[in-house]
């Protein structure tokens, strides 16, 4: 997957922004992209290692999140950081 674009002007960037539960529990995704007309969000949340279940998981708590605040049309990636980066688009 490509992840230029979520690098440009056509979004509103929340960078390590913490999220509130009504638990009491924080959820801090590593970058949120809203579409200006908040009609899109895009989660991409950097890892190093290897994929596995738990990063998935964790952006699937993320996403679950944002459904719940409303918004509905939702993007996962996973962008994995070592010597060579992998893109995984969930």
């Amino acid at each position: 997957a490509e992840i230029n674009h979520f690098f440009s002007s056509d979004w509103l960037i929340k960078t390590e922004k913490e999220i509130l539960l009504p638990s009491g529990k924080t959820y801090i995704p590593d970058r949120l992209l809203i579409s200006k007309h908040y009609s899109e969000v895009v989660i991409l949340d950097y890892k190093t290692g290897k994929p596995s279940n738990e990063h998935n998981k964790q952006i699937n708590n993320y996403a679950e999140t944002l459904i719940c605040m409303g918004y509905n049309r939702i993007n996962k990636i996973l962008v994995y950081i070592s010597k060579n980066v992998k893109v995984i688009e969930l």
